[in-house]
């Protein structure tokens, strides 16, 4: 589309980019898991500090995939090894820590072992791929 075509919209320099939202490939799960919340306040003290895996979600309230991983992770949960811990940071509320991060599409899972990003993924992976990126880090 040309810059002047139906259906086009400039880009505001003064305005942030949305982050894009990436297609789920699963779904389902349970309702009723509370996982932490960080933001920009938090984040050191909660995960780059933390020992072990901390597993954070970027997620949105407008993202119908970051709903779809809230239920993968919600099943997974009670499954997984001892002291992995499972967090989640609303990327819209806390667009330094995206930007920090290099989140440019949600959901997206970052992987923390003892502090130190070792893993990105973005999007909805089926529940056993997703544990097993979870174990293989735990």
């Amino acid at each position: 589309m040309g810059a002047g075509s139906p259906g086009s919209r400039a880009i505001d320099p003064g305005r942030p980019v949305p982050l894009s939202c990436a297609k789920a490939r699963t779904g389902g799960g349970l309702a009723g898991t509370e996982f932490p919340q960080f933001d920009e306040g938090s984040f050191e003290e909660q995960v780059v500090r933390r020992p072990g895996l901390t597993v954070v979600d970027f997620w949105a309230e407008w993202c119908v995939p970051c709903r779809q991983m809230a239920r993968l992770l919600e099943e997974l949960a009670g499954e997984l090894p001892a002291g992995v811990l499972i967090g989640k940071v609303d990327a819209d509320r806390n667009r330094a820590l995206t930007e920090r991060y290099g989140v440019r599409g949600i959901p997206a899972l970052l992987f923390f072992k003892d502090g130190v990003l070792v893993e990105t993924r973005t999007g909805v992976d089926r529940r056993q791929v997703l544990r097993k990126a979870i174990e293989a880090h735990a």
